[in-house]
């Protein structure tokens, strides 16, 4: 059948076959696509059973447990290495906490604040801010790693020598991970002591001797400090 010249059945067939291939592409892309979604599902599939056989073999072996102790057990101030002695102008008085412990004034980088004494502490280097502070009668933070510790310690010998014990005492005290309501929580030096003689007295005869070399390790002479500590009472 032809119209203006054309043969409208050519036509009609030429759509219709067009048509059929759209349909055929389609199914075809449709086809690609839950394909690719079915191998992603079974792998996943796959992947979770692999998990679960490890997972059930790994409760069916026995157990190690590793005896190192977290990083983040020895992360706060008192189980680094101490860097300053803290003196105060009453020698009946202890600052029982570290500098780095102590609250920051962000006004002065160089003093900080004991809310547990109540107390302003000043970190000094050198003798001329050492001599100017003394005139004030506040506590000082001295570094030790400086000239200045070593011209004053005769002076605070005794302070300086209870300091490094209550330190000491306070590390051990706590054994792994600082837990604050565990430390001590007096400012007064015979209050301080007296708590930290409670603590050694719990302990046996056996553990007394090992906590005597766990002292000396940090170049403290347990027994010579307890003796001189009761005669001095």
């Amino acid at each position: 059948m032809y119209r203006d010249g054309i043969d409208i059945n050519n036509e009609v067939r030429d759509e219709v076959f067009g048509e059929y291939v759209d349909e055929l592409v389609q199914e075809k892309e449709a086809l690609a696509l839950f394909k690719g979604k079915t191998e992603v599902f079974l792998k996943a599939l796959e992947q979770k059973e692999k998990t679960k056989e490890q997972q059930c073999h790994k409760k069916n072996q026995p157990r190690a447990y590793s005896t190192k102790i977290p990083k983040s057990f020895f992360e706060h101030p008192l189980y680094h290495n101490l860097k300053e002695v803290i003196v105060t102008p009453q020698k009946e008085r202890i600052v029982p906490r570290r500098w780095e412990e102590l609250q920051i004034d962000f006004s002065d980088k160089n003093r900080r604040y004991s809310g547990l004494c109540d107390m302003s502490v000043y970190r000094v280097t050198n003798r001329y801010n050492y001599q100017t502070l003394l005139d004030k009668k506040v506590a000082l933070a001295i570094p030790i790693q400086t000239t200045l510790f070593q011209e004053i310690q005769k002076e605070y010998e005794k302070q300086i020598e209870i300091y490094r014990f209550v330190q000491v005492s306070r590390r051990l005290m706590q054994e792994v991970g600082y837990r604050e309501k565990e430390d001590l929580q007096y400012c007064m030096v015979a209050e301080v002591l007296e708590d930290i003689h409670t603590f050694l007295k719990g302990r046996t005869l056996v553990n007394w001797y090992e906590w005597i070399e766990i002292y000396k390790k940090f170049g403290i002479d347990l027994e010579l400090f307890i003796k001189k500590e009761m005669r001095g009472k």
